[in-house]
């Protein structure tokens, strides 16, 4: 029998992420979820090798990984709807182009 968690992690990467995969996901546990959310219209380098080191992560942890390219503000606001644990690795300028200063999640850091 599998258990399954009803926590996800978010965590939302800007373009320019200075976190690594380690650092972002360090709070998931083996068997959890989280998802990866990418912002802008295609991946940037340093988006590209936090996902593919997150991948990694989640095989090596064995935890259930999703990632995804956000292409607007809008989108991304709904799928951080019901949000609880969202980490948020963007600038101070991203933050506010993407509405990400008032995000009203509990868990959000």
């Amino acid at each position: 029998m599998k258990t399954v968690t009803d926590t996800r992690t978010f965590v939302v990467v800007g373009t320019h992420p200075t976190s690594h995969a380690a650092e972002l996901f360090a709070d998931v546990a083996s068997g959890g979820e989280a998802i990866l959310l990418s912002l802008g219209l295609r991946p940037t380098r340093g988006q590209q090798l936090v996902a593919e080191e997150a991948l990694s992560l989640a095989a090596e942890r064995r935890f259930v990984l999703t990632a995804e390219t956000v292409a607007d503000p809008a989108t991304l606001g709904s799928r951080l709807r019901d949000a609880v644990n969202v980490l948020i690795a963007a600038t101070r300028g991203e933050r506010r182009r993407w509405n990400l200063a008032d995000l009203s999640a509990p868990g959000a850091r």
